[in-house]
């Protein structure tokens, strides 16, 4: 009996850390080599840190909408985001998005992109004091957006005959 228990808490064990792991999606912390967003989402943990997070989409000509979201886990959480073109030129500066006492909060963003091209979207979290700051956030994409490749071909390979 003891080792049956000791397996479901070792299975339970691995699927918290599965959870996290995929939560976190080894978000890049650098401006030059940022996350691919995923089929037009992310979702991720605030920390209570100020750190800043990189994530990047292809846009296409048009229309792109960009919903913010965060919710607090305990007291506030919140987080400023900013959007910035392939030449890093602003289109989108503090967003500022916050969740208070346990609360959430959405805000909707469009932006008009005039030919394709990377768009860099920075995502910093806000301290607040030592025990506030953590929750989570979502950034939805919708309209003019290309789905990231999960694995670019080699620059090398020949097209198919």
């Amino acid at each position: 009996m003891k080792f049956r228990n000791i397996l479901i808490i070792l299975a339970m064990l691995i699927f918290a850390s599965a959870g996290r792991t995929f939560a976190q999606n080894d978000r890049s912390t650098s401006r030059d080599t940022p996350t691919p967003i995923q089929n037009n989402k992310v979702e991720d943990d605030l920390d209570g840190s100020d750190d800043s997070y990189f994530y990047k989409f292809t846009a296409s000509p048009g229309k792109v909408t960009i919903t913010f979201e965060v919710e607090a886990a305990e007291t506030n959480a919140g987080a400023n985001f900013d959007l910035y073109d392939s030449n890093s030129r602003p289109l989108l500066s503090s967003v500022l998005v916050q969740g208070v006492d346990k609360g959430s909060e959405r805000t909707v963003k469009s932006i008009k992109v005039t030919k394709k091209q990377d768009v860099i979207i920075r995502v910093k979290g806000i301290k607040y004091g030592e025990s506030g700051g953590r929750g989570t956030y979502t950034i939805s994409l919708d309209g003019a957006v290309e789905k990231a490749n999960q694995q670019a071909p080699p620059e090398n390979q020949k097209p198919p005959e």
